[in-house]
């Protein structure tokens, strides 16, 4: 069983079987074992951080019940961070409700998937990188500010 922690402290744990599928369903339409149906779906999965969160709300559920948290308390503690982390507990654990063989394709549809998003992310951030190197934010600034000058209310004489 994975865990994942909430920037409040909480530990959430993320128990994926008939009886969460189920639920999931009923709460969002999504049925987490359809996730690895196709490389659409899965990347249509994790688009939209808010939609995720809504998914992972209906995983834990019970516990959130259980500590007395609304849906608005849950994604209150919940960052970038968080969602990463929640990202890896979800899909390990979905990949593991299944049997051998299909537990092993899916395992290692989700390893490239991590891959493939890793390297995506580690290219952004060389680009990123980059702009910030090249941008000229004194040529910038000064743009700016002789702008905001010459607009301004006092100098129309």
């Amino acid at each position: 069983m994975k865990t994942f922690r909430t920037t409040d402290g909480t530990e959430w744990q993320v128990v994926v079987n008939v009886a969460t599928i189920k639920r999931c369903m009923d709460d969002t339409g999504l049925r987490l074992t359809d996730l690895f149906a196709s490389e659409a779906k899965i990347g249509e999965f994790f688009a939209d951080d808010v939609r995720f969160c809504e998914v992972l709300f209906s995983v834990i559920r019970p516990q959130a019940d259980a500590a007395d948290k609304t849906l608005d308390d849950f994604l209150a503690g919940i960052d970038g961070t968080v969602i990463e982390q929640a990202v890896e507990a979800l899909l390990a654990e979905v990949a593991d409700f299944f049997q051998e063989p299909r537990k092993g394709l899916i395992k290692k549809t989700l390893a490239r998937y991590q891959a493939a998003h890793l390297k995506l992310v580690t290219e952004g951030v060389l680009a990123a990188e980059k702009r910030i190197e090249e941008t000229d934010f004194e040529t910038l600034l000064r743009q700016t500010l002789t702008s905001s000058a010459s607009s301004s209310p006092g100098n129309a004489a």
